[in-house]
């Protein structure tokens, strides 16, 4: 909960009264800056577990530069052989005090924001953990015990893994059944027949040899060519349907 400071003329947050003053909404003199450090040395007293002491140190700072201010207004002008000296450095103290403002309001601000995404992070559930409902109690893994010489020894197996030069695949170029059909009838336009076996070549790939067979199939739905075999299980041969039917591998 903020620090709400109240005042004759002023009731609200402490970060109130400093903005206020910063954009001159109100009179520095009229603000009884000995209320403002008693209540906030109360509010700090009866807080027994108050232990932001960064807090107390940014209030101090903030209540002893407008003192100072409040000083430099109540006082009486000070004449001198350089009468614009005093003007100008209760300037600069001014100044000073709301670019000091302006940084506190700016590290408060960061501050809440920073509260509000640790508060949304509380809401998430980190991949591979399972929400528990109700009053289902989850068993806790703790994780092994693990010494330096067993993290020394892991290492040790899989630092020549490192070592060794990285392979790179190189997979040649995948023709499509349309182009296979394409290959297969610019093929037999210069040759009568062709063996499947021989057209696949030596090793071929699975790819290549789904991609052939498919090709065959179409044309051979498509009545453009002649499917046969010598025996049974044997090698396929394929002719033009101009061709007649051969009985031995071309």
């Amino acid at each position: 909960m903020a620090y709400q400071v109240r005042l004759d003329n002023f009731s609200g947050p402490f970060d109130l009264l400093c903005h206020l003053i910063e954009n001159a909404e109100l009179d520095i003199c009229a603000i009884s800056l000995t209320q403002v450090v008693d209540q906030y040395v109360s509010y700090v007293t009866l807080a027994e577990d108050y232990t932001d002491l960064d807090a107390v140190g940014e209030f101090l700072v903030l209540a002893t530069r407008l003192l100072l201010i409040k000083t430099q207004v109540l006082l009486p002008i000070t004449y001198s052989s350089e009468p614009d000296q005093g003007e100008s450095d209760d300037i600069d103290d001014t100044e000073e005090l709301v670019q000091h403002l302006r940084q506190y309001r700016v590290f408060r601000d960061l501050g809440r924001q920073i509260g509000k995404f640790m508060e949304q992070e509380k809401t998430y559930i980190p991949v591979g953990c399972v929400p528990v409902e109700g009053d289902e109690q989850v068993e806790v893994m703790n994780p092994p015990h693990i010494k330096l010489y067993d993290i020394v020894s892991a290492w040790t197996r899989l630092a020549p893994l490192f070592n060794q030069p990285q392979t790179v695949t190189i997979f040649p170029d995948r023709p499509t059944v349309e182009e296979e059909i394409s290959a297969l009838k610019i093929r037999l336009k210069n040759q009568p027949s062709l063996s499947f076996n021989h057209y696949l070549g030596k090793n071929p790939t699975r790819l290549r040899l789904v991609t052939v067979l498919l090709a065959v199939l179409e044309l051979w739905r498509q009545d453009n060519i002649r499917v046969w075999q010598v025996v049974h299980f044997g090698d396929i041969f394929v002719a033009s349907k101009e061709v007649g039917t051969c009985t031995n591998n071309p």
